[in-house]
C-alpha cells in the first residue's frame, strides 16, 4: 500500500503522531509524508526518514485565504507524482489542501481537534464548520482521536462513511534516557506542564495559581517555548515556577521521570499526547474535566479531574490531600492503563483499519 502523509502544522501532538504512523508503517508499505519546511522545525527527522525508506516531499503552505489554491495545486502535483493509495489529511489547513479536488485515492482526514470547537469567535467557527461540513462530503473516513471529538462532529452532522475513534498511541520509553539538567527537590511534590504556551493549553491558568497561592512544598517545572513565555509576562518565580524552554523529543520522558505529576488544564483539548506521556512514564496527570482529557484521565486513580472555573479551590484542596506516595501509586495505575489502551501498536494497527475500510468505500 502506498501511503502519504499531509501536514500542514508540525507541532505538537500532530508530529508525534505522524512520526509514530511513518515508524509502524514503513517497511510494510510505501510511505511519504508531504510537509512545509517553514513549519517543519522541530521534531522533524530526514536522516532517520531517509534510514526507513520514507519519502518527503516539501510544499509551501499557507493560511492565506487568497494563497490556499496555491498550496493545494502544489499538494496536487505530490499526489501525482506518489500516487498513492491512501491520502492521510492531518489538521484542518491540511484537510482543505487535500480535498479541494478529487484524487483517484481514498481520502482519511484526522482533524487533531475540530477547529469550530477550539477556534475563538463565533463567526470563525461558523466558517470552520460550514468548510468541514462540505468537504466531509469527499472523503472516504473520518479518525477522531477521542469521544469527544466524535460526539462534537456527529452533533453537528459531520460524517463520512467511516467514521471512527482511534485514540492517540505513544511508543513506549526509549532508553537510556537522555541527561538532562535538572534535579527536583527530593521534599517537595513536583508538579510538571509539557505543551505550548498558549491561552488553549491553559498555562495562564496554573501559573497565576501559583502567583497567588504560593503553595508550600510544591514546584512547578514548565516545558514549552521560553521566548514567546517571557512575551507573555510569564516569568521563573524562584524555585516555585522554573521555565526549561523548549527541549528535544527524546529528553521529555527524562523531565517526566522527575514530576510526581502532570498538570494540563487546557481550555481546549482534542486528546492531549502529553497526557499518555506521563503516563507511560508512570506519572499521574492533573487535567481538566471539560476537554477530550476527561475520557483519558479516571478521577482518582490515574489522576485528577479539575473544574476550571473552580480551579484555585479544587487545586488547593487536591494539593493538601495527596502526598509524593499516592502519587506513585495513582503513576503505576496510569501505567497499566496505558499498557492497556494507548501504545503505538495499537494506534497503527487500529489506522491501518481504516485504511482498509477507506479503499473500500472509495
Amino acid at each position: 500500500m502506498r501511503i502519504l502523509h499531509v501536514s500542514e502544522a508540525w507541532d505538537g501532538g500532530v508530529s508525534t503522531v505522524i512520526n509514530t504512523l511513518c515508524k509502524h508503517q514503513a517497511g510494510k508499505h510505501d510511505v511519504a509524508i508531504a510537509y512545509c519546511p517553514r513549519r517543519a522545525v522541530h521534531n522533524f527527522d530526514a536522516a532517520l526518514y531517509e534510514k526507513l525508506g520514507i519519502h518527503t516531499f516539501a510544499y509551501n503552505s499557507s493560511r492565506n485565504p487568497f494563497k490556499v489554491l496555491s498550496c493545494t495545486l502544489q499538494l496536487r502535483a505530490i499526489i501525482r507524482d506518489f500516487q498513492p493509495d491512501i491520502i492521510h489529511l492531518h489538521s484542518s489547513f491540511a484537510g482543505v489542501y487535500g480535498r479541494i479536488f478529487r484524487h483517484d485515492a481514498a481520502i482519511v482526514y484526522c482533524p487533531h481537534g475540530w477547529g469550530f470547537v477550539q477556534e475563538s469567535g463565533r463567526i470563525k467557527r461558523f466558517f470552520y464548520w460550514l468548510i468541514e461540513r462540505v468537504l466531509a462530503r469527499r472523503t472516504q473516513a473520518i479518525i477522531e482521536i477521542s469521544p469527544q471529538e466524535y460526539r462534537h462532529a456527529r452533533l453537528r452532522g459531520i460524517d463520512a462513511p467511516v467514521h471512527t475513534v482511534v485514540c492517540n498511541g505513544v511508543d513506549d520509553v526509549q532508553k537510556p534516557l537522555a541527561p538532562i539538567d535538572f534535579t527536583p527537590d527530593s521534599g517537595a511534590i513536583t508538579l510538571g506542564y509539557v505543551g505550548r504556551i498558549d491561552h488553549k493549553k491553559g498555562f495562564d491558568i496554573v501559573y497565576r495559581y501559583f502567583q497567588r497561592r504560593k503553595p508550600e512544598h510544591v514546584s512547578l517545572c514548565v516545558i514549552g517555548n521560553a521566548p514567546r513565555s517571557r512575551a507573555e509576562g510569564f516569568n521563573d518565580q524562584g524555585a516555585a515556577v522554573r521555565f526549561m524552554g523548549w527541549v528535544e523529543a527524546r529528553a521529555i520522558d527524562s523531565y517526566m521521570r522527575c514530576f510526581d505529576a502532570l498538570v494540563m488544564p487546557s481550555r481546549h483539548e482534542g486528546f492531549g499526547l502529553a497526557a499518555l506521556e506521563a503516563m507511560r512514564n508512570g506519572v499521574p496527570v492533573i487535567a481538566s474535566r471539560d476537554t477530550a482529557l476527561g475520557d483519558i484521565i479516571t478521577h482518582g486513580e490515574t489522576g485528577f479531574l479539575i473544574d476550571l472555573k473552580n480551579f484555585d479551590a479544587e487545586m488547593t484542596a487536591l494539593l493538601a490531600g495527596i502526598d509524593k506516595i499516592k502519587l506513585a501509586e495513582m503513576g503505576r495505575n496510569a501505567r497499566h492503563v496505558y499498557e492497556k489502551k494507548f501504545t503505538a501498536t495499537q494506534m497503527a494497527d487500529a489506522v491501518m483499519q481504516v485504511y482498509q475500510r477507506a479503499r473500500t468505500a472509495a
